[in-house]
């Protein structure tokens, strides 16, 4: 999978995660009290840690490509 096609996806998954933070509509519902908060909470951290983790995974293979052009020359 190209970077291209990660960042539609990425932007994809991040509305309907704004979308599911917004709603009303949750697996929880908000009315509950903390526990109807926190599976909102978890679906955005979660969002976030593979955000973060594509952004790592982008920059180690680059870092990596960059080591072994240097290298050859």
């Amino acid at each position: 999978m190209n970077n291209q096609n990660k960042f539609i996806i990425f932007c994809l998954l991040g509305i309907l995660v704004l979308i599911y933070f917004i709603s009303p509509f949750d697996i929880i519902p908000d009315y509950i009290g903390f526990i109807g908060y926190l599976d909102d909470f978890l679906v955005l951290i979660t969002f976030i840690y593979g955000i973060i983790r594509s952004f790592y995974s982008v920059f180690n293979n680059f870092n990596e490509s960059e080591y072994e052009r240097l290298r050859a020359e």
